[in-house]
């Protein structure tokens, strides 16, 4: 996994305090339908061009909130019991044995380390895991960090193709103009370099 790094600000994703599936269902509707208009930022645009080379703790950095991480190392600290940053499945054990069946307990943690490579759980593997999973260990119908991705790849596509793009916007894309505010690639109507 890698490291931490300083999040983007991202105002386009939700912020929700809910089962996160449903709403986003909505939300990306919405934004299909062409219902909504969010603005192009520069960083958007910079997420956007680096997705496909960014790991997940990357993605995950543009992808949640200060808020979220904030709650996210609250639930981390909750059940690292002995402060070591690194939670063993012990550790989740005794946190929820009184309300999970071992079971969940058990494929909880085994999510947690499906993302990490050593015996106990890091905070990074355990954010991946909250992605699959509530923070009582309960199997979520969709992987919210999938469905924020997808919110997000979606409303910057649907943005882009919007026509009522600003031309702040298309610069921020990289895009040029002529002096009849045509955009110009650079190249004439035989492919060759203006």
């Amino acid at each position: 996994m890698g490291t931490l790094r300083e999040p983007y600000k991202n105002k386009h994703l939700p912020r929700l305090r809910t089962r996160f599936w449903s709403i986003s269902l909505v939300l990306l509707t919405a934004v299909i339908l062409g219902c909504c208009k969010a603005a192009i930022t520069e960083e958007d645009v910079k997420a956007h061009r680096a997705w496909n080379k960014w790991d997940q703790s990357q993605k995950l950095n543009f992808l949640l909130y200060d808020e979220d991480w904030a709650n996210l190392r609250v639930e981390y600290s909750a059940k690292d019991l002995d402060d070591e940053n690194s939670v063993t499945f012990e550790d989740f054990y005794r946190v929820h044995e009184d309300h999970l069946e071992e079971e969940k307990i058990a494929d909880f943690f085994q999510e947690c380390l499906n993302a990490e490579e050593g015996e106990g759980c890091d905070f990074l593997s355990y954010v991946v895991a909250r992605g699959v999973f509530d923070q009582n260990g309960n199997l979520y119908d969709n992987n919210e960090w999938e469905m924020r991705e997808s919110i997000f790849l979606t409303s910057y596509e649907e943005a882009v193709k919007n026509p009522d793009i600003t031309d702040e916007e298309l610069r921020l894309l990289g895009m040029e103009f002529d002096a009849d505010g045509i955009i110009v690639d650079g190249q004439d109507a035989a492919g060759e370099e203006l």
